[in-house]
C-alpha cells in the first residue's frame, strides 16, 4: 500500500523538453518596429524550479526541487536529463522521492518558430520512508511536445509523456510549460502537468550559456 503510494509522486515529473545553443533574442530591436517573433528556442541550459504536487494518498502533499539540463548537439539532436527531489507524508508517516531522467531527443521544425520535439530515456526512482514499504523502479520513457516562440522573449511547450514502469502501472503525463526571458541568458519559467493520480505545478529559473 505504501509503496504504491510512494511511487505514484515520480510520475508527475515530467522532466522539462528541451532547447539550442546560441542567441535566445535580439533584445535591442526598436519597439516601434512592428511586431516579429525574434526568439531562438534554446536546446543548451539548466534549470532550477521549485514543484509542488498533489497526489492521491498523500496526506501531506509532496514538494521540492527539480533541476533540469539539456545539451544541444548539433541541429537535430539534443541529450537531455533531470532530477527530482520531493518531499510529503502518507498516513502519518514521512516520505523522500528521488527520481531521475535522462535521455535523447529529436527537434525539427514543423512551422515559423516551432518546434517538434521527440525524445526516449530512462527514469529512475529511489523512494525512502519512515515506515515499511520503501522501493525503487526503474521505467522506460517517450516524448512528444511542441514548443513555439512568442514574440522576442517568450516560448510555450505542450506535450505528453509516457512511463512504462516495471514494478508499476504505466502512466502518461500531459504537460504546458512556457519560458520569458528577461535576457539572453536568464529567464523564468513555470509548468503544470497532469496523470490520473498526479497534478504538479512548478515555476523556476533557468540560465542559457
Amino acid at each position: 500500500m505504501i509503496t504504491n503510494s510512494i511511487l505514484l509522486l515520480a510520475l508527475s515529473i515530467p522532466a522539462a523538453p528541451a532547447a539550442e545553443p546560441a542567441t535566445v533574442a535580439s533584445f535591442d530591436q526598436d519597439p516601434r518596429q512592428p511586431f516579429e517573433p525574434a526568439l531562438a528556442l534554446p536546446y543548451t541550459y539548466i534549470g532550477v524550479s521549485y514543484l509542488s504536487a498533489s497526489v492521491d494518498g498523500y496526506s501531506d502533499d509532496p514538494d521540492g526541487l527539480v533541476i533540469d539540463a539539456s545539451v544541444a548537439l548539433n541541429d537535430m539532436w539534443f541529450a537531455f536529463g533531470s532530477r527530482d527531489a520531493l518531499s510529503g507524508e502518507v498516513a502519518g508517516n514521512d516520505v523522500d522521492v528521488d527520481t531521475w531522467h535522462a535521455g535523447l531527443g529529436l527537434r525539427t521544425s514543423v512551422a515559423t518558430n516551432v518546434d517538434l520535439v521527440l525524445g526516449a530515456g530512462m527514469a529512475f526512482l529511489d523512494a525512502d520512508s519512515s515506515a515499511p514499504g520503501s522501493g525503487n523502479d526503474e521505467a522506460l520513457e517517450l516524448r512528444a511536445g511542441i514548443r513555439a516562440a512568442l514574440g522576442e522573449r517568450g516560448e510555450l511547450g505542450a506535450g505528453a509523456i509516457y512511463t512504462d514502469w516495471q514494478d508499476n502501472d504505466s502512466v502518461t503525463t500531459v504537460y504546458l510549460q512556457g519560458a520569458y526571458y528577461l535576457e539572453k541568458r536568464i529567464g523564468f519559467t513555470a509548468g503544470f502537468s497532469s496523470s490520473d493520480d498526479v497534478d504538479s505545478f512548478a515555476i523556476g529559473v533557468r540560465f542559457v550559456p
